[in-house]
């Protein structure tokens, strides 16, 4: 991909990515009005955080649809996205011994880090990324693409980090610095993948996929 086509156009939506945010929308709409209390907050979550990534695209001019072409660099590039995080993870608490979840883990929590990643991958890259460069414009000279674009993909990844600590800390009332470290890294891995591909969906799967991995295995990692 040619340095001066990178961005051209902002981070796009596409057949899967709209398939996944429908999906993920109306299951927090369903855990919201019928699930118990501790799911209907991640599902009301879900709708809050999904409608902000909307809305912030909009605003900002970065919301474009795209049809999808090939399949397989989307799936491939998230497919790689999900080791790079998971190594980088594994690198971060590696001497940590950590238990972010138990043995009991039922399909609604897996279902739940799974949406919830999808739609939080429509806020901070869908919204947030594609506002960020729709503002810097990084792509209007290659002077402008070296010094903009790199710089705000890790002020994106920074941002859901700190986003994410402020979550933790209003609803643990502390949180490790080594996981926010390895959120944000985290972040940047996925805000160099919607940005590498231009598609929304490559993130969504990165991110849900690997929440689900974290999970369904009850790995020494934290889903993000």
């Amino acid at each position: 991909m040619e340095s001066e086509e990178l961005l051209m156009m902002p981070i796009a939506m596409d057949e899967l990515a709209v398939a996944l945010t429908m999906t993920a929308f109306c299951v927090c709409l369903f855990w919201t009005i019928v699930g118990p209390e501790a799911i209907a907050s991640y599902g009301m979550y879900g709708i809050i955080i999904g409608m902000v990534g909307i809305g912030t695209a909009f605003v900002s001019g970065g919301f474009r649809f795209r049809s999808i072409e090939e399949v397989r660099p989307i799936v491939w590039t998230a497919a790689i996205g999900i080791v790079s995080i998971l190594v980088i993870q594994n690198a971060i608490f590696m001497w940590q011994n950590i238990k972010v979840l138990n043995a009991e883990t039922t399909k609604y929590t897996i279902m739940t880090v799974f949406v919830i990643g999808i739609l939080e991958e429509l806020c901070f890259r869908g919204g947030i990324l594609n506002a960020q460069l729709t503002l810097c414009k990084p792509w209007e000279s290659e002077e402008t693409l070296t010094v903009l674009l790199y710089p705000n993909i890790i002020l994106n990844g920074v941002i859901f980090g700190l986003f994410h600590w402020a979550v933790m800390m209003q609803m643990f009332g502390t949180l490790n610095l080594i996981y926010l470290f390895a959120i944000m890294c985290s972040g940047i891995i996925l805000a160099f993948i919607a940005t590498y591909t231009r598609r929304l969906s490559a993130s969504m799967l990165a991110h849900a996929l690997f929440n689900i991995i974290v999970v369904g295995t009850s790995a020494s990692m934290i889903p993000v």
